[in-house]
């Protein structure tokens, strides 16, 4: 018998070892969860950010979202399981998917209580019945009190066993599972005040956590010791935007120890928008840029050589480029657009900006080059921007006169593990993947679909400068442009999908799961 004990522990030892050897990645760590902010809780998700991110690393095609619990109080904020709900054959009251066995156990168990509840109050009445009707017969009144006392007491039976169970301990009753909830990858988090849900509106306040002295950039902030502590939370990003600088940073009210960083910058020289606050290579700063964000990779399976070749991961960093593509309503072929006269003009003000036959390049799928990024890589992140010219802007908007402008995309050239090629892929407004380039025989997702996608997952050429028309406050009823931050564009290498994966848990092929994925951004 001790033998036996022995070789179970030892297997089970080799599982556990295997287990961690093969997902290195997957760490307990301690993580802040005290906010009642969902927004700046890791533990709430909105319900597709759930089912998204569960079928794409679990192969489930539903999560199980616990909708509206603490703290994940608010319009469609809640709780993430890697998990399916259960599916019954039978179902009860019009329902067959539940949570888990337990909540299915749980509602047998109600809808017994409720029928029990049924035949004691007709069992009390048919045993009336017999007593009113016994004409003074005695066995029959001691049946009949012998049936409504059975009735009562099983009654009481039922329900007070729910109580006395509940007194003892209520998970006896609630039947729940073990619950081991999904923490909300890093990149989804708000790294800019301005990016809290409501805090434009005004809906949120914020206190000073560290000024913009460099020391306090890396530093671990505590509500403890803010330098504004004393004046509490007090600060309005719709009030005082001016307040929240690059490289400040708050703490939200609410929001735990969880702090976010002002990226307030000032305006751009001979006109234009604001410049962009980025984390660049000597920290937090602000850049001239018209196009600007982060690039992380929140992959549950990395770092490891056996799990990146079966997943073809991709590499670290993922990025090796980033563009800045425009789109017209109406597609211009790569020979029209190269000798069409119009455009050959235009072409020789702006060597610099397409360089040598760039533009012929890029045309291939109907686009045209507007700029191209620079990245910086580092630790655990990437990040870019891209500055545009207000000249190279008017060409686009003057060479899509015709048809109007369909909007701009991010070109992103992935370099996948395992793979001499990178993967060009799009990337669209919320940092969404749109679809992949063609690349060899292989005809890409966005190439054939590019004029099929709704526009709104496209950037508008406002967003591109960096100003909008805001009303005048003079009563005059005139508009006027007022200059905004850059377009911030944050995306998620794993998000990004590789579009020769096999998906073992699936069992689609890459074509299959390209199409399936992609459809959702077509009109």
């Amino acid at each position: 018998m001790s033998e036996i004990f022995l070789i179970k522990r030892k297997i089970i030892a080799i599982l556990i070892f295997g287990w961690l050897a093969f997902f290195p990645s997957i760490a307990f760590a301690a993580v802040d969860t005290s906010g009642k902010l969902p927004a700046l809780n890791p533990i709430c998700w909105r319900r597709d950010q759930c089912d998204e991110f569960v079928s794409k690393n679990f192969g489930v095609s539903k999560s199980t979202w616990a909708g509206n619990e603490d703290p994940c109080i608010g319009a469609d904020w809640g709780k993430c399981l890697p998990a399916g709900s259960t599916a019954t054959s039978i179902s009860l009251g019009g329902k067959s998917n539940f949570a888990h066995i337990g909540v299915y156990i749980l509602t047998i168990y109600k809808y017994s209580v409720s029928i029990a509840a049924v035949l004691a109050v007709l069992m009390i009445i048919f045993a009336g019945v017999q007593w009113i009707t016994s004409g003074g017969n005695s066995e029959a009144i001691t049946k009949s009190k012998k049936r409504i006392g059975g009735a009562v007491i099983g009654l009481f039976i039922a329900y007070m066993s729910f109580f006395i169970l509940n007194t003892i301990n209520p998970a006896l009753v609630k039947l729940r599972l073990p619950q081991v909830y999904l923490f909300r990858p890093f990149t989804m988090m708000p790294e800019f005040c301005s990016e809290v849900e409501e805090s434009k509106e005004g809906k949120v306040k914020f206190m000073l956590a560290a000024g913009t002295d460099k020391k306090n950039e890396r530093a671990e902030i505590k509500i403890n010791n803010a330098v504004g502590k004393s004046e509490g939370y007090k600060w309005s990003y719709k009030e005082s935007p001016e307040m929240f600088w690059c490289a400040k940073r708050f703490f939200a009210e609410s929001g735990g120890q969880t702090s976010c960083w002002g990226d307030y910058c000032e305006v751009v020289e001979g006109g234009g928008g604001r410049k962009m606050c980025l984390d660049w290579e000597s920290g937090f700063t602000c850049l001239n840029a018209n196009v600007g964000g982060t690039i992380r990779n929140t992959a549950i399976i990395k770092d490891n050589v056996i799990a990146t070749i079966v997943t073809e991961e991709w590499e670290s960093p993922p990025v090796e480029r980033v563009w800045l593509i425009g789109y017209c309503n109406k597609k211009f072929t790569a020979l029209e657009a190269k000798y069409s006269n119009f455009f050959y003009e235009k072409t020789v003000e702006l060597g610099e900006w397409l360089g040598d036959d760039g533009y012929a390049e890029e045309m291939s799928d109907g686009g045209i080059l507007v700029g191209k990024g620079e990245i910086a890589n580092l630790p655990n992140k990437q990040v870019f921007y891209i500055k545009i010219s207000e000249v190279a802007i008017e060409q686009m908007s003057e060479f899509c006169q015709d048809g109007g402008t369909k909007g701009y995309v991010l070109q992103a050239w992935m370099d996948e593990v395992a793979d001499s090629f990178e993967e060009i892929h799009y990337i669209g407004r919320g940092g969404v993947d749109l679809g992949d380039k063609a690349r060899g025989g292989d005809t890409g997702f966005f190439d054939r679909h590019v004029y099929d996608i709704d526009n709104k997952y496209f950037f508008t050429l406002d967003e591109i400068r960096g100003t909008r028309q805001k009303r005048a406050g003079d009563g005059s009823g005139n508009y006027i442009t007022e200059a905004i931050g850059g377009l911030r564009v944050n995306f998620d290498a794993s998000n990004v999908y590789d579009i020769d994966r096999f998906n073992p848990l699936s069992g689609l092929s890459g074509d299959d799961l390209r199409n399936k994925f992609y459809s959702r951004y077509l009109k």
